[in-house]
């Protein structure tokens, strides 16, 4: 592709390394992609891209610090920026499992190890104009899904395919129009993910039943939360019914049972009922899902290293590679 395909794009690059700094934007630049924005450290990257629309991020996980994970899911959500599905390339200097791990539950794209080729960031931009995975929208984390293959029990609601602001620009030659129409419809469905997820349906619950127990109002919003929490635990058991996680579907049952009995009191009886137990058990699931689900859509570390991780097994020299898998 030409240099004048990426004049259009936004970039953004943050690492701490003034040599690195200037290498990839060297290499953005003769890409085509023009003025990216360049950070030396976090509170200049966090007020740079506040109110940018973005199509690439290249972070360095060591540089942002604690914060890496934090921000990169600020973005996911929509909380920061104008591009929630911005493509996002990781590099890191910590090859351990759990700082692998870490990377990339934050909802990095791709994720490359240090000493990381400038020229393989460039190819790994190149890739993800073409390849994207769709997101995976669950209450800890929102970004690309890990999952090496669709399974059995696979929730649609959880799942967004999304907009490539990237391949937009560079490939389909959309206006800046266009491309806006892109995002928003794309949040538009994100946001309903979030809302409609199950585990925000419990939480929501546990947040109205504290504030009647505390002041005696809202009896008929708590009665619907009541019948929605039915909802939820009828489509939680369906969901795990004969799956290795069977246990929460047997739970969800439970739930669904109680919120079904208490549903039917007049409100004046709801104070006199102890709710803690109802609560509870929302809280045993909520933590049951997102355990299954953090597995869903991180899989195993090692796995990721031949895909999301520099999707380069070359990528990781062999001393790095025993370092990851150790």
């Amino acid at each position: 592709m030409a240099r004048s395909d990426f004049a259009e794009v936004r970039a953004a690059i943050i690492d701490e390394n003034q040599a690195q700094r200037g290498d990839l934007r060297m290499a953005l630049a003769a890409k085509g992609i023009p003025n990216p924005i360049v950070c030396r450290d976090p509170d200049s990257f966090l007020s740079a891209v506040a109110n940018e629309s973005l199509d690439v991020i290249v972070c360095d996980a060591n540089t942002m610090g604690d914060g890496f994970a934090s921000t990169v899911q600020r973005i996911r959500r929509n909380d920061m920026g104008g591009n929630p599905f911005a493509i996002v390339i990781g590099t890191l200097h910590d090859a351990t499992m759990d700082g692998v791990r870490t990377a990339m539950d934050s909802g990095v794209d791709h994720l490359l190890l240090k000493p990381a080729p400038v020229a393989r960031i460039v190819d790994r931009i190149d890739h993800m104009i073409w390849e994207r995975q769709p997101f995976v929208v669950t209450k800890g984390y929102v970004g690309p899904s890990r999952r090496s293959r669709k399974r059995a029990n696979d929730d649609k609601n959880i799942v967004l395919n999304i907009p490539n602001t990237l391949r937009g620009k560079v490939v389909e030659k959309v206006g800046a129009e266009r491309v806006q129409r892109m995002i928003t419809q794309g949040v538009a469905s994100l946001e309903q993910k979030m809302e409609k997820h199950p585990l925000l349906g419990i939480d929501r619950l546990v947040q109205r039943t504290i504030a009647y127990s505390q002041n005696g109002f809202g009896a008929d919003g708590l009665k619907r939360d009541f019948a929605f929490l039915m909802e939820i635990g009828v489509e939680l058991s369906q969901r795990y019914r004969g799956t290795a996680y069977a246990h929460i579907a047997e739970l969800a049952v439970a739930l669904a049972d109680l919120a079904s009995r208490i549903a039917t009191k007049a409100p004046q009886e709801l104070r006199s009922i102890d709710l803690a137990p109802l609560s509870d058990l929302g809280e045993i699931i909520r933590r049951a899902v997102a355990a299954e689900e953090l597995m869903g859509s991180g899989e195993q570390v090692p796995e990721m290293l031949g895909g999301a991780v520099s999707n380069d097994r070359r990528g990781i020299d062999g001393d790095r590679r025993k370092s990851v898998n150790a």
